[in-house]
């Protein structure tokens, strides 16, 4: 606070180091700001470690010192190194977590950078602000069970205890949280700041919480220190503060260190007594995906001057897709239900690759939306080469009786209805050389007894593109079924918890 009190510079942007012993913390005090340097297009590149050899003998440990109860609970990190073609620009890889993180911090700080979900810190005059998020998943079905309850209770109590001999009328409400396809269990604490207190001194109260570190607090530290070694930056606070004492401070989650041609990525995990390693390891995947989704290979003119019509493209799966299209040459109509505000970042972000964007808001179970999105996007864009009907509807149930019939029916005509329409509107469009690319999952392949309507539909597009390839041959234009894995969109509902006895 010293350094900033005797500059002309009203604040300081810092990103500190996750042990409080280690060093490496970074504090730069602007003089003034500048506009970004335009950035480079990131270089092809590929995962030469993915961590798992260290992450199964840190994970072996762990549990050991959980189930002999000398921790309560243990947060575990992993490292992925990618190796790249060229030179990576952490400006790049920025701009495109900014485009489709939103709601998140998203940060660049010497080649550290981010989209993480939880707030530690908000100070601003007498107001403070913080996110106890653990528990990670897909849908808040995914959060449902005791385990995932207990890591968050363990997060929320160590936010609590540090906050309150500093802060007055704490307040705290818990809830799920979305951030770019993925749900969070989270707790938010509000109040009002004790006389005398900086946003540094909570900082230093709070910080390592029981999310990214565990408990009891000094315990998890010595034993991170022994497993894993130095983090670094990974977890550790980042964020600004100013002369005042306000400041605002992310944990540094979803991040990677870029230097040269290599980028380090980090994610971890909360473990308990009774952990499940593959489910875990998936939970670093899940969160590992905003950094998988930032370096980007460069584009090679694949779908230049052609038009794509994207479905349930607000989102997850098929805002990437509808970047990635763009960033390969295409114009990209963007076709949603009704979350206005994702679709207009879906359009920056394409308009960012330097191509032109259309929104279409509409219900795809309805044919005449369906013939209307293919009409406007000919008329406005000027054809249609690519069409990718993505929208879907799912919703868990513990049982078939669960199943209503409101339920069975949107899930039906959402996905199969949905798909048949756009597709029977599109065909007699499509020139040779185009393509219709149909939204599978590996649920309708696999089966699963949580979602019998939604394994129902996907198992019957895998049919259905086998059969429209065959139909569209002659005609010169290409049908493609992708059955892919889990991922999140807003189309994706609130799942129930599951029902107690079942």
């Amino acid at each position: 606070m010293y350094a900033l009190r005797t500059s002309p510079s009203p604040l300081a942007i810092a990103a500190f180091t996750f042990d409080p012993d280690e060093p490496g913390s970074v504090v730069i005090v602007p003089e003034a700001g500048h506009a970004l340097p335009a950035a480079r297009a990131v270089p092809r590149g590929r995962v030469v470690d993915d961590g798992k050899a260290e992450w199964d003998l840190s994970f072996a440990r762990s549990t050991e010192a959980l189930a002999s109860g000398a921790v309560e609970k243990l947060v575990l990190a992993r490292r992925v190194t990618c190796r790249f073609d060229g030179e990576v620009d952490p400006v790049r890889v920025w701009q495109n977590l900014v485009a489709q993180n939103p709601g998140t911090y998203c940060f660049l700080v010497d080649g550290f950078t981010g989209a993480s979900p939880e707030l530690l810190i908000r100070v601003e005059g007498p107001t403070v602000e913080s996110l106890a998020l653990a528990g990670t998943g897909v849908t808040d079905y995914d959060l449902a069970g005791e385990l995932i309850d207990t890591e968050h209770r363990l997060a929320a109590d160590s936010v609590a205890e540090a906050l309150a001999p500093h802060v007055e009328g704490l307040v705290s409400e818990r809830g799920i949280h979305r951030f770019g396809g993925l749900a969070h269990v989270g707790t938010r604490f509000t109040g009002e700041l004790r006389d005398g207190v900086t946003v540094l001194d909570l900082l230093a109260a709070v910080h390592p919480t029981a999310a990214v570190a565990g408990t009891p607090r000094d315990e998890a530290l010595r034993m991170i220190r022994e497993i894993e070694g130095p983090r670094g930056l990974y977890s550790g606070p980042v964020g600004w503060f100013d002369r005042e004492g306000n400041g605002e401070f992310a944990i540094a989650l979803r991040c990677g260190t870029i230097e040269g041609d290599t980028a380090v990525l980090h994610a971890g995990g909360g473990l308990v007594a009774g952990a499940d390693r593959d489910r875990e390891w998936r939970e670093t995947d899940l969160k590992l995906q905003p950094m998988w989704d930032a370096p980007y290979y460069q584009g090679s003119g694949k779908l230049k001057d052609r038009v794509a019509l994207i479905t349930g493209a607000d989102s997850g799966i098929g805002r990437a897709v509808a970047v990635l299209f763009a960033r390969e040459g295409a114009d990209v109509a963007i076709a949603y239900l009704d979350e206005h505000e994702d679709a207009e970042i879906t359009r920056a972000a394409v308009e960012q690759e330097g191509r032109r964007a259309l929104l279409l808001s509409g219900d795809v179970a309805d044919p005449a939306f369906a013939r209307h999105a293919v009409d406007h996007t000919i008329s406005a864009l000027g054809g249609l080469d690519v069409l990718v009907p993505n929208a879907a509807f799912q919703q868990h149930a513990q049982a078939i009786e669960d199943i209503t019939d409101v339920q069975f029916d949107r899930t039906l005509k959402t996905n199969l209805y949905g798909c048949f329409y756009l597709c029977r509107a599109a065909a007699p469009h499509m020139k040779p050389g185009s393509a219709i690319v149909i939204t599978g999952s590996v649920t309708g392949l696999e089966g699963k007894k949580t979602m019998l309507d939604y394994a129902l539909t996907k198992a019957g597009l895998h049919a259905f593109a086998r059969s429209l390839a065959g139909s569209l041959v002659n005609g010169g234009v290409r049908g493609n079924g992708v059955a892919r894995g889990r991922g999140g969109t807003r189309l994706t509902p609130a799942a129930p918890p599951p029902k107690q006895g079942r």
